[in-house]
């Protein structure tokens, strides 16, 4: 689930927040490669959010309550080493639109991708309730974004039962399951039409468009959520088209990417992924030693009180995680840059 949610966000960093057509235009369609650090596959601030879920609720010893003030402590941390990034994520201006539920502004916000890893720490989705809802409230109050967050924490359970080397359940009946555990009448609704694209064999493109999305996904948490789901059930077992067709849809790509990711790893698990892209991936500071060890300690959760104080988080790589966002701040600008000429030139 971590590598699956690093390459998908990796990949569409350099289209993110871009109309679709016009990433098409400055980096292409497929195959795709990681083209913010060329060569290399670095994820953005999802994955690093993700890291810290799982790292407060090793904190929490089993409390969603501790969990929450954990993560909340953990984001501000981590805000405060991004201090020009940070300031211009809340400094600029965002337009309230109508019906929807905006993503977060704040670095590392996103309550969806948290819902994943809260998901698959905690069999259960009845179980994992309190937990999204206090991960939710840290960055967006809302209970239109509880119930989509809430969403993605059932598709995560379905996705560990779509495993191809066993009876797996099918795309079709998943679309049923997660429509009954929705109260949100907007997914109900959305999901009810994206099931009716996937009948018709609809493209993850053709879908967005019959979405009403067809220039790029909208900041919405419930439209980011809708088009995960539909990309990951259009392609159940293969990872690269799943991820690829997502990106290319442009908008909110990289959340989507990233959500459809960690569904597609957590149903396919390492061999699903392409081995080129797992060669090239880098969550430095957080090396392969470091995220093995945290694995290891995420199997002792929560079966016991002993192993709850056994399962106690990694330690914290202060210095390499501020090398690493200095790092990956440049090269943010270099890619603000690269955008410049694509809005002044006018294209059909």
């Amino acid at each position: 689930m971590i590598l699956g949610c690093a390459i998908g966000e990796a990949l569409a960093l350099p289209r993110d927040r871009m109309p679709r057509r016009r990433a098409l235009k400055i980096f292409g369609g497929t195959p795709i490669r990681f083209q913010f650090q060329p060569g290399v596959g670095v994820p953005g601030e999802r994955t690093h959010g993700l890291l810290m879920t799982v790292q407060a609720m090793l904190e929490s010893r089993a409390d969603h309550r501790a969990f929450g003030k954990k993560l909340r402590r953990r984001l501000s941390w981590y805000r405060l080493s991004f201090p020009m990034r940070t300031l211009g994520r809340w400094v600029r201006p965002s337009l309230p639109a109508k019906g929807r539920v905006s993503m977060p502004k704040g670095l590392a916000s996103d309550p969806l991708i948290r819902g994943v890893s809260i998901s698959l720490m905690i069999q259960g989705s009845q179980h994992a309730q309190p937990w999204v809802e206090q991960s939710t409230r840290i960055t967006v109050n809302d209970g239109r974004a509880e119930e989509a967050c809430l969403l993605i924490a059932h598709a995560t359970q379905l996705a560990q039962m779509m495993d191809p080397g066993e009876a797996p359940l099918s795309p079709i009946d998943a679309f049923a399951k997660l429509e009954s555990t929705t109260e949100d009448a907007d997914l109900q609704q959305g999901l009810e039409r994206l099931r009716g694209c996937w009948k018709q064999g609809h493209s993850v493109a053709r879908a967005a468009k019959t979405m009403g999305w067809e220039k790029g996904i909208p900041p919405d948490l419930r439209a980011i959520a809708l088009i995960a789901i539909y990309a990951w059930l259009r392609h159940p077992n293969r990872f690269r088209l799943a991820v690829e067709r997502t990106v290319l849809l442009g908008g909110e790509c990289a959340a989507a990417a990233s959500l459809v990711g960690g569904l597609s790893g957590t149903t396919l698990g390492k061999r699903g992924i392409p081995p080129e892209w797992l060669k090239r991936v880098s969550m430095f500071p957080h090396d392969k030693d470091w995220r093995e060890d945290l694995i290891n300690r995420v199997k002792d959760w929560p079966h016991g009180v002993e192993d709850i104080q056994k399962a106690r988080s990694q330690p914290s790589l202060i210095f390499g995680q501020l090398l690493r966002n200095a790092s990956f701040s440049l090269f943010k600008l270099i890619h603000l840059a690269i955008r410049i000429p694509s809005r002044l030139v006018p294209y059909r």
